[in-house]
């Protein structure tokens, strides 16, 4: 476990319960850390975290899943206390589209936190339940941390989205033949419904209008384009990889049976997209040499970087990736 999460476990106590609560819990789960010095970016046994968990819920008087709920919930604030606020905020417009872009978030962190063993989700529209949205999670940890989850998603739609949210657990991983936990997730108000969700076609409508501009406002982005750009997302057919259906409250819900083996043909596309991505990158590695060498004459020095003007003939703002859940 990332001694981040331990930290926050630290900060919580203290914060909600005072320095006597944690030192309490400490001894009674056998930590012998000192005060506040847990290594962020190092790495703990699961077990010294969860003898933690326990610890606090016998002193709190409380069961585990509420004190990882309450864990969940404060992760939010701690991580904006961090100056993270920014990266939660421009997640996504809706709690759908919020989640559905924790993968791609994690894994820019693996490059940072090497040591951390960062879950996978999926996030997909209810179709049996109009205006709630269905999130699957699945951990090498198995359910362990799912309370942290539903802490962590209520946390994220009251700050972000103004919006209260039910959390009713459909699957949980190892459990009949679950390989993943799953959630309907649901608007207390319903009139707040679209803050959790739009349909595809209104979400990748959104996202291919935003593209657009975001393009013309930096270069020429002609209309035949942008018609390509948009008759190639309706043209793609993405399928969630979780394939199990389940009877739930008299729903048909589809919900996640992840193959924990990855298939060939996603390794392959994958690999085909790295290696794609790589020979760009080296194109505009071309192109940045190619510009110093035709500009050297006329500007003062390249020792520290280039003036904007030119960063922006070369490079994008932003590197886009539309993915339809």
């Amino acid at each position: 476990m990332l001694g981040l999460i331990n930290d926050c476990a630290e900060q919580l106590i203290i914060t909600k319960f005072g320095l006597d609560a944690w030192h309490a819990i400490k001894a009674s789960a056998g930590c012998t850390v000192e005060d506040y010095g847990f290594e962020q970016h190092g790495a703990y046994p699961d077990s010294a975290t969860v003898d933690i968990v326990v610890a606090a819920a016998d002193a709190l008087s409380v069961s585990v899943d509420d004190v990882l709920e309450l864990f969940g919930q404060f992760f939010i604030e701690y991580t904006i206390s961090k100056g993270y606020d920014n990266l939660l905020r421009c997640q996504g417009s809706t709690l759908r589209l919020w989640l559905s872009n924790l993968n791609a978030m994690h894994d820019h962190l693996q490059s940072s936190l090497p040591a951390g063993n960062f879950p996978v989700f999926w996030c997909e529209n209810c179709m049996d339940c109009e205006g709630s949205i269905i999130l699957h999670y699945y951990s090498i940890r198995g359910a362990l941390l799912g309370g942290v989850v539903v802490g962590i998603v209520k946390e994220v739609a009251n700050v972000y989205f103004d919006v209260e949210v039910n959390m009713d657990r459909l699957a949980v991983q190892g459990e009949e033949n679950s390989q993943c936990t799953t959630w309907r997730i649901t608007a207390v108000d319903p009139e707040k419904r679209a803050k959790l969700t739009l349909s595809s076609g209104e979400a990748d409508e959104i996202v291919i209008k935003k593209t657009i501009e975001r393009r013309s406002r930096r270069r020429s982005f002609g209309t035949n384009e942008g018609m390509s750009l948009r008759s190639s997302f309706n043209n793609s057919e993405m399928k969630c990889p979780f394939s199990r259906s389940i009877e739930c409250d008299g729903h048909n819900d589809s919900f996640c049976s992840l193959d924990i083996s990855p298939s060939l043909e996603s390794h392959e596309q994958k690999a085909e997209a790295n290696e794609n991505s790589n020979r760009k990158m080296l194109s505009r590695k071309n192109s940045l040499d190619k510009l110093r060498k035709q500009s050297s004459g006329g500007m003062e020095s390249y020792d520290h970087g280039l003036p904007a003007s030119k960063v922006r003939s070369v490079f994008p703002y932003h590197v886009v990736r539309i993915t339809f859940l």
